[in-house]
């Protein structure tokens, strides 16, 4: 979601980038999760269904998150 910031993940704060992946590394593919996120102005709750992020260690990315 280009521009949203997450701030939390089932009621759990999303301090930094780090936070947000040991926050999600507690989850698995299918599950679902509570995002707080700020969009355009508003501080909004919404359900997400958790996905497989594409391969991402051989390119040098972090393993598996996503996240660079």
């Amino acid at each position: 979601l280009l521009g949203d910031v997450i701030l939390a993940v089932d009621g759990k704060p999303a301090v930094d980038v780090d936070g947000l992946v040991a926050l999600l590394e507690g989850y698995g593919v299918g599950d679902e999760v509570e995002l707080v996120i700020y969009r355009g102005g508003e501080v909004l709750t919404v359900p997400v269904v958790l996905g497989a992020s594409g391969p991402t260690r051989a390119r040098g990315g972090t393993s598996g998150t996503g996240f660079r």
